[in-house]
């Protein structure tokens, strides 16, 4: 879960450490009471329903104790209905909670109308056998309705303000001629246009016209995104909030349906000479790159706005091999540690990812000799470091790949029972030379499955854990 905002003119100062008091113990507890509300409501229940199908078997002939058997009934069905509502919340998404909430409303709603329409207190003066025989029911009637009603106003509460469990501490400014101001006493006024998806919650919005800048925390990170539809607006907010020297973006999504170069360009002629982007990783996707040298350069040149000494992670979801080839020379990506393309590079182009801890590339085909070349690289690189190559060949040579790992050193099959694997060839390179910090003893696990091939530095005792950080697609 995330909080979206939408904002014009302002900064936002996240302390990321922070948490509120209740954490983990609250779902705990929360949990919990739910567990222990279904068992017992269940319980009583089966009895006071046993006793409501032997009422059937007596010739009742006063008047009252056949309604107080139908008052029974009802209550029954509507305490049955409020276990299998608090049961449901198990299973529930928390984002629906607050809706919940208002269900359990309508619930407690229903209950009290049926309480106060049947007079009950004239009804038990004369139901004589009902109060002796059906001892579960009138137990329910007395203690366990008023406590289940009680019981479903708190939850009402919980239900409702639960997105508030979910967020951390954070501080709002406003930016006015270089001075911060609490915004507590700003106008605000709500967006012309959303950009919410279903797992996101919407605060009210300060003042916008159609700018697009959202800056989204998450439950581990803080992270920066925005759209172009207002460019000079949404460049504006961006100066302010790259002013501020404290704040750092653990991720920045920069999306553009078309060619990015001509925003780029707005972008560069209005941010000062001084800002660069304090981020740790970049996601950059554009349906169209840069063609013509003037836009290559000024797309290059965005590239450059982000501190190499923060800079760690980019993830490019664009196809343009030049480009990529140009963007393989910045000194920022040579800082990378790790990198995902997802689109085909020229495989002369290979080499200049092996700097990176981990990456993700896409070749035209997988030839022997490269690959011999990223396993002897890899087999000095630390624990958790990865590679995934894919490629557009409809199967991987095997055979010229097997024929190369005969003629390296500690190298060896590993055959596999598994039905889901049947298609996949795993291999295993022994890394002698080098420990974890731990002493542990390293390998090489590799994984070859059609057009794609993935490696992994992993422990040798737990290798299914290391291997699952690499990623499958």
């Amino acid at each position: 879960m995330y909080v979206t905002k939408k904002a014009t003119h302002c900064e936002y100062e996240y302390e990321p450490e922070v948490r509120k008091s209740h954490g983990l113990s609250l779902w705990v507890f929360f949990y919990l009471n739910l567990l222990v509300t279904v068992c017992l409501m269940s319980y009583f229940l089966h009895f006071a329903h046993v006793e409501i199908a032997e009422s059937r078997s007596w010739s009742l002939k006063n008047e009252p104790d056949s309604v107080l058997i139908f008052t029974f009934q009802v209550m029954c069905i509507l305490l049955s209905i409020y276990t299998v509502f608090v049961f449901l919340l198990f299973f529930v998404p928390v984002r629906l909670y607050p809706a919940c909430g208002v269900v359990n409303t309508i619930w407690f709603i229903i209950t009290i109308c049926c309480l106060v329409k049947s007079d009950i207190s004239e009804t038990l003066k004369t139901a004589t056998v009902v109060t002796e025989k059906m001892t579960v029911n009138m137990m329910f009637l007395s203690f366990g309705t008023p406590l289940t009603l009680l019981h479903s106003v708190i939850m009402t509460v919980v239900l409702i303000r639960i997105k508030r469990f979910m967020q951390r501490e954070e501080c709002e400014y406003q930016v006015m001629h270089g001075e911060k101001e609490n915004l507590d006493d700003t106008p605000r006024k709500s967006s012309d246009e959303s950009d919410v998806s279903d797992d996101e919650v919407e605060v009210p919005s300060m003042r916008t016209a159609k700018t697009e800048l959202l800056v989204m925390e998450k439950s581990f990170s803080k992270s920066l995104y925005w759209k172009t539809e207002n460019e000079d607006e949404t460049i504006e907010t961006l100066k302010l909030i790259l002013k501020n020297s404290t704040i750092g973006f653990r991720d920045m999504i920069f999306t553009k349906d078309g060619n990015p170069s001509r925003f780029i360009k707005l972008l560069l002629e209005k941010l000062e000479n001084n800002l660069t982007f304090n981020v740790e990783k970049l996601t950059w996707t554009c349906i169209d790159i840069a063609k013509t040298p003037e836009e290559i350069g000024n797309c290059l040149k965005f590239l450059e706005l982000f501190d190499s000494g923060t800079l760690r992670k980019l993830e490019l979801n664009f196809s343009n091999k030049n480009f990529i080839g140009m963007l393989m020379n910045t000194g920022q990506f040579l800082n990378l540690q790790d990198i995902f393309i997802n689109s085909e590079i020229d495989k002369s182009h290979l080499p200049l990812l092996f700097h990176s801890r981990r990456f993700k590339v896409k070749l035209d085909e997988v030839e022997a000799e490269q690959l011999g070349t990223v396993i002897k690289v890899f087999l000095n690189k630390p624990l958790g470091c990865y590679f995934k190559i894919s490629t557009n060949e409809t199967q991987i040579d095997l055979d010229s790949l097997l024929a190369l790992f005969k003629t390296m050193p500690d190298n060896c099959d590993v055959p596999t029972n598994s039905y889901y694997e049947r298609d996949t060839h795993t291999h295993r390179f022994d890394i002698k030379h080098r420990k974890s910090e731990k002493e542990e003893a390293l390998v090489l696990f590799m994984k070859i499955r059609r057009n794609d091939l993935w490696g992994v530095v992993c422990r040798v005792e737990h290798i299914i854990k290391d291997f699952a950080v690499c990623p499958y697609y």
